[in-house]
């Protein structure tokens, strides 16, 4: 996933992916630091959250992962303005089992609990 930081009349802005809606107009602004984080949905996003834009304003976070499936939305912003830019929500699917790992062997005697 990548980012973008850019300026625009004096003001600074960010578009989440790595999309050129109105960037035409646009400086890009390099080294500065994105944080990325899970706004919506349960699960805990793990991977590279926090990066500086290269000499095109782009931040990539390589590595990314959330370990529950479900509806989610992704947010980057950065630690010097309030302006903080929502991912589209997105759907993560849980992936059918293909096979059955007993990890333990069952005893041979069956017992009763009380």
């Amino acid at each position: 996933m990548g980012a973008a930081a850019f300026q625009r009349d004096g003001r600074r802005g960010h578009l989440p992916g790595d999309s050129s809606r109105g960037l035409d107009q646009c400086t890009p602004v390099a080294n500065v630091l994105l944080t990325l984080s899970l706004t919506n949905g349960a699960g805990a996003l793990a991977g590279t959250l926090a990066t500086n834009t290269d000499s095109n304003g782009i931040a990539h976070f390589p590595n990314l992962s959330i370990d529950a499936a479900g509806l989610k939305q992704l947010a980057v912003g950065d630690a010097s303005t309030t302006l903080v830019t929502n991912s589209a929500n997105f759907t993560i699917s849980p992936l059918s089992a293909n096979k059955l790992v007993i990890a333990q062997q069952p005893p041979g005697t069956p017992r009763q609990a009380w």
